[in-house]
């Protein structure tokens, strides 16, 4: 993947995280002010992730409460 592809990476809006996730908007927005949950920015007025983010995110809560045996 070239430079130019890597910053065209999918961009979720919290709509769209709480749509794939369950997490409330609400806690997503609490998550965020107090440092915890996925990486975000603003783009605008509007909170962002990146999609990568937010499965990295899944993939260490999962891990956390799965840990190999």
């Amino acid at each position: 993947m070239t430079k130019s592809n890597e910053a065209l990476k999918k961009v979720l809006y919290v709509d769209d995280v709480h749509a794939w996730t369950g997490i409330e908007k609400a806690t997503l927005r609490w998550m965020r002010s107090v440092g915890r949950g996925p990486k975000s920015f603003k783009v605008g007025r509007r909170i962002a992730y990146l999609e990568e983010d937010v499965a990295a995110y899944l993939r260490e809560a999962y891990e956390k409460d799965n840990p190999a045996a």
